[in-house]
């Protein structure tokens, strides 16, 4: 399974990456068949991601394109998650 295009536009504070992790300004999926909630696990998860003094966007990146990696760490293949509609 792999997600549908995702388009993302991120903010770089002037702290990033020393004080601060990248700011996810908006995120839009160009299919309907993922939730509101799928959005907002996604944007946590990969805010979660940042450590301190870390470069963390090529890690975004690439734990998107890997698909189901990014799909089974976020639960979304349970069905009773309530993410994939």
């Amino acid at each position: 399974m792999h997600l549908p295009p995702l388009h993302m536009t991120v903010l770089l504070p002037s702290e990033y990456p020393s004080a601060t992790h990248p700011i996810i300004e908006s995120m839009a999926i160009e299919h309907a068949w993922l939730s509101g909630t799928f959005m907002q696990v996604l944007c946590n998860t990969l805010t979660n991601m940042w450590n301190e003094n870390e470069f963390v966007l090529a890690l975004w990146v690439d734990s998107i394109q890997t698909g189901e990696d990014m799909l089974s760490s976020l639960d979304i293949l349970e069905p009773s998650c309530g993410i994939l509609q």
